[in-house]
């Protein structure tokens, strides 16, 4: 890696009590470059990173050069929509396929309920625990009218399911359920009928399993384990995301973090959002030791800093001319259009 990344990744594990110290260098000489960007939304967070990636691609970067870690499964979900969109072609690795998930399997069979009653299709996939029959007990009491209209079919199932969550979950479990809840709800309302909507889910699961040649790769931490990229982007950097809010053992959750920031040979991105599961949000502890003394070593934006939802997680031409984004540790303190201060986080 770099010098940059590996100076950032030592500043953080050294924070963690509980290890061994280690001594090492950087095998790279040339310059490389460490962002932190924070941004309103994850949408707009999933919107820039996609951006950035396509840029870089144009730039002459190979897809498969190029890989997006996150700590959990459900933050990458927008993600893929935008790439999508924008036909950059992905593979997901580490964590089970959305499709497999209980909230997207509730989904799934509660529209072939409304459309087909008690089917196999329908039964496989709500179950006859108390669960599922609290919810076809639900579906029953639907009108016959929302049940011949698929996108109206579709909200009402996005409301039965979210509550499907089971009442004694921790709040951040039960955001994590909505948020896949209304990610299958929105590629259903991108489909015109249920029969539509499978034909789409059988074409991304085919994908997870057979990815395309040369693509980006989005993974969770723990599957990044002894991979590089040229370029890494981590994503949803708050505290409860990385740190994990159900995680008791910070030591350990640096330590994933400190997994993902060595996976970047050159080029480090660490983006935030100001609010994740419907709920207020603020960056990962585990950025300010990345980021360093004063936060010379990187550059960093905040979520409310002027035109913030339009810079991409990648170093500006200003930035770079100034040395910012190089960490060079000049004795130039950072710019008030760069600096982050108090109400930018």
């Amino acid at each position: 890696s770099s010098p940059e990344i590996v100076m950032a990744a030592k500043r953080l594990i050294r924070q963690n009590r509980n290890r061994f110290d280690k001594d090492y260098q950087p095998t790279l000489a040339e310059p490389g470059e460490l962002v932190i960007r924070g941004y309103s939304s994850p949408a707009i967070e999933a919107r820039q990173v996609a951006i950035a990636i396509a840029e870089l691609i144009q730039r002459g970067c190979a897809a498969h050069d190029i890989a997006v870690l996150y700590r959990a499964g459900a933050v990458a979900l927008p993600l893929q929509t935008m790439l999508k969109e924008m036909s950059i072609p992905f593979e997901v690795r580490g964590g089970a396929d959305l499709w497999q998930g209980v909230a997207a399997k509730l989904v799934i069979g509660s529209l072939y309920y409304l459309r087909d009653g008690e089917s196999p299709q329908a039964m496989s996939r709500l179950g006859t625990n108390t669960r599922g029959q609290i919810m076809r007990n639900q579906l029953d009491q639907i009108r016959a009218a929302v049940r011949n209209q698929f996108a109206a079919s579709c909200r009402t199932v996005q409301r039965i399911v979210g509550d499907a969550v089971p009442s004694r979950s921790p709040d951040r479990e039960k955001a994590e359920w909505n948020t896949v809840v209304d990610a299958v709800i929105a590629l259903a309302l991108s489909s015109s009928s249920l029969d539509e909507l499978e034909a789409k889910i059988a074409e991304q699961s085919k994908s997870l399993r057979k990815p395309p040649p040369h693509a980006v790769v989005l993974s969770t931490i723990h599957s990044a384990k002894g991979l590089e990229w040229d370029t890494v982007f981590m994503i949803g950097m708050e505290d409860g995301v990385l740190p994990h809010a159900n995680s008791e053992d910070i030591e350990e959750e640096r330590r994933v973090a400190y997994v993902g920031v060595t996976r970047a040979r050159r080029r480090l991105a660490l983006t935030y959002s100001a609010e994740r599961y419907g709920e207020r949000s603020k960056p990962s502890p585990f950025l300010f030791g990345i980021a360093g003394g004063k936060r010379r070593s990187c550059t960093w934006t905040g979520p409310k800093l002027v035109g913030a939802d339009d810079r991409l997680p990648l170093p500006t031409t200003d930035e770079k001319r100034r040395g910012i984004a190089y960490g060079n540790n000049r004795t130039a303190s950072l710019s008030p259009a760069t600096r982050p201060d108090k109400g930018a986080n």
